[in-house]
């Protein structure tokens, strides 16, 4: 899958979002590989076949799922 193609290429990233986030689908972690790659919202939406609706909703259920890794 092009998910573990980019683990090849960028380790430390893949990585974080596996370990800094609570429970990230598939797609919400190629939403944020093509993002980290310079992808535009219209070239995402090609990409995954998703509106514009969904990709503001995967920003901000992918904000939500963020460890909070600084707790006291």
């Amino acid at each position: 899958s092009f998910i573990e193609y980019y683990r090849m290429i960028d380790y430390p990233f893949v990585h974080s979002l596996e370990t800094d986030y609570e429970g990230l689908t598939p797609n919400h972690i190629l939403f944020e590989i093509l993002i980290k790659m310079g992808k535009t919202d219209a070239e995402i939406q090609k990409i995954m076949g998703i509106s514009q609706t969904t990709i503001r909703s995967n920003r901000f259920r992918i904000k939500s799922k963020k460890r909070n890794l600084y707790l006291f």
